[in-house]
């Protein structure tokens, strides 16, 4: 197996540094005018602090919004993926679907036996996906904690994902997939520290 290595990346580094994935459930809002820089990319993204604040705290405590993962619902969200006149996932519509032929043509998911790593999900229509496509076991890493029932998956918040790195109890993912999370990561609404 190749091992990626990108340099001066230190992955042990990363893992075990507990302020990667800090709590601070403050949540200041509006966001405080010295961020504004780092939340519009300088300048470059319009940035506008929302009206309402979003507060979906649950970072290593709480359950998400679809805290029980039945094995009834994700065959559910799979039953989707095979027929072609429905979406994977409604609250996303056709861009499910184009997310999952974009998985089916750019990775070797299909080939059977691949390790999948889901990065953030309230509800397991990635993992669904990932099944669907032939998949041999799918991790989601999610801030709130998961009751997940399907024996194909495992849930974990990140203190149980970083410690079982220690552990050294992760092993190398194949596929790594993500849809509308990683954007989410440090502007504190799910209990993370602010660091847009």
């Amino acid at each position: 197996d190749a091992e990626l290595k990108v340099p001066g990346v230190q992955c042990d580094k990363i893992m075990l540094d507990e302020d990667v994935d800090a709590s601070d459930s403050s949540l200041p809002f509006p966001p405080p005018d010295e961020l504004g820089p780092y939340f519009s990319m300088n300048g470059m993204v319009q940035y506008h602090p929302l009206e309402t604040q979003l507060n979906n705290i649950y970072l290593d405590g709480d359950q998400t919004m679809s805290s029980v993962w039945t094995e009834e619902l994700i065959n559910g969200y799979i039953e989707n993926c095979k027929d072609p006149s429905k979406d994977p996932y409604a609250g996303y519509g056709k861009e499910t679907r184009a997310f999952m032929e974009s998985i089916r043509k750019y990775t070797d998911i299909s080939e059977g036996g691949k390790r999948v790593l889901v990065l953030g999900s309230e509800v397991p229509w990635v993992e669904a996906i990932a099944l669907y496509l032939g998949a041999e076991h799918v991790t989601t890493l999610e801030y709130g904690k998961i009751n997940n029932q399907h024996p194909k998956l495992t849930t974990m918040i990140p203190s149980e994902f970083r410690q079982n790195y220690k552990d050294g109890k992760i092993e190398p993912f194949d596929i790594i997939l993500s849809f509308s999370s990683v954007e989410h990561t440090g502007l504190g609404r799910y209990g993370d520290a602010l660091n847009p």
